[in-house]
């Protein structure tokens, strides 16, 4: 085996690095779990802040954040196992999956408990339980939390609307135009923009008519 021999000044924090480097983005790229446990023992042990690891690695800081908070709720559930990984790293990334667990006791350890049984896979919690959490209605998810699979709950969440494509984009863009960011920009806009965009309000008013005489 071919190999590169280190002068022995170079400390364990350096050969950390370095492997950091060749196998968070190289050739011979761990695999996630693999990457984000190596980030958090860089991180605890090794005492590296997020920042850091962000200059010595090619992967940027948010990423980071993420792979650790992983590693750190699967130690947190007792299941810090490599082939749950996927299940956890979907958990963490959706935002709806997030407030739905706060909004209801007993769904996290329910969903907890479903993972650690292998009676959920990783796709179904990216793709499935995601439509539970959409609706506004309590239904699904307690049906879920009393013991229901996922399927069942899913069923429920699309006979309430948590699956509608037009409706969840015109949500989104409902939120996005009331935020204050959205606001300034236009405003701070150049006036040619400015006069664009009022343009596209226009249009989008008036398809928003024919819309409203439809539902109505």
């Amino acid at each position: 085996v071919k190999c590169a021999l280190l002068p022995k000044e170079v400390d364990d924090s350096a050969i950390a690095s370095l492997l950091g480097q060749l196998h968070l983005k190289g050739k011979k790229d761990w695999r996630p779990y693999e990457q984000a446990s190596f980030l958090h023992r860089r991180h605890y042990k090794d005492n590296i802040s997020v920042p850091e690891l962000a200059k010595e690695i090619p992967l940027k800081a948010r990423g980071i954040k993420h792979r650790i908070a992983v590693i750190d709720y699967m130690i947190k559930q007792g299941d810090n196992k490599i082939e749950r990984w996927s299940h956890y790293d979907e958990l963490l990334k959706n935002r709806k999956i997030q407030e739905a667990f706060k909004d209801h006791a007993g769904f996290e350890a329910a969903v907890i408990k479903k993972i650690k049984s292998g009676n959920i896979k990783a796709v179904e919690v990216r793709d499935k339980l995601k439509v539970v959490c959409r609706t506004k209605s309590e239904k699904p998810i307690k049906q879920f939390i009393d013991g229901s699979s996922i399927d069942d709950a899913v069923k429920t969440a699309k006979s309430l609307g948590g699956d509608h494509t037009s409706l969840h984009k015109i949500k989104r863009f409902r939120l996005w135009i009331v935020e204050g960011d959205t606001k300034r920009d236009i405003k701070n806009a150049p006036e040619k923009i400015r006069q664009e965009v009022g343009w596209e309000l226009r249009k989008i008013k008036t398809q928003i008519s024919n819309l409203l005489k439809i539902v109505e």
